[in-house]
Formats: C-alpha cells, sequence, structure tokens
C-alpha cells in the first residue's frame, strides 16, 4: 500500500515542481522535461494498480496540467518562471504551449525542432 502512496505523490511533487516550481529543476541542471516524464509515468502507473481512471487522464495531460500551473504563477507573480533556453528544451520535448509563449515572448523567431531539419 505504501508504495502505491509513493507513486501518487511522487507524480504530484513533479506536477508541483514542472508546473509552479519549473526554477527549482533548472538550479539543480535538470530539464524541466525530466519531472514531466517522471510524473506522468508515476501517474500511469499508480492507475494501472489501482484502477483509478483519474490518474490516466493526469498522465495524459500532464503537460497540460502543468501549463495551465506555470500560467497561473506568472499571473500572480508577474514574470516568466523559467529562461529562453529552458523553455524551448521544454516546448521540444513536451509540446508546452506556456513554454511556446515564453519563446514567442522573448523572440520574434520561430524555433524549429529537430524534425524540422531532417535532409532528403
Amino acid at each position: 500500500m505504501e508504495d502505491l502512496e509513493d507513486l501518487r505523490l511522487v507524480g504530484d511533487h513533479c506536477l508541483l515542481f514542472a508546473g509552479l516550481f519549473p526554477e527549482q529543476a533548472i538550479v539543480r541542471n535538470l530539464p524541466i522535461s525530466y519531472f514531466v516524464k517522471v510524473g506522468q509515468t508515476a501517474y500511469q502507473q499508480y492507475r494501472e494498480r489501482t484502477g483509478e481512471l483519474i490518474f490516466g487522464v493526469l498522465s495524459e495531460s500532464f503537460v497540460d496540467v502543468m501549463d495551465v500551473l506555470q500560467t497561473l504563477r506568472e499571473f500572480e507573480h508577474e514574470d516568466v518562471s523559467m529562461d529562453p533556453l529552458n523553455a524551448y528544451q521544454l516546448w521540444r520535448d513536451t509540446g508546452s504551449a506556456q513554454a511556446w509563449n515564453v519563446l514567442r515572448r522573448a523572440t520574434p523567431a520561430l524555433p524549429g525542432n529537430s524534425l524540422s531539419f531532417a535532409i532528403n
């Protein structure tokens, strides 16, 4: 039973770090997407073991929920929680809409992902 609660807590903590405290990942030289992947996996495993469907939804919607939390934080503190380089990495790794918005405010240039540079 304790292992199940640990999975849920890992998912919750990862969501909080990625959504409300992304600078903690940056300070530790971890990509924010690390917390996304670990959190999604923890929620998915919790759903598989308990059958609670909401955790499957949380796993699938992790990036969207993270984006909402980051947006709320930005409104509250009136500052951006990540620099453009970390925003690019998060956008590239997860497709985060909030990370894309941070990039668009930082520069008019459009970043590309690695797939857009494929040579024929």
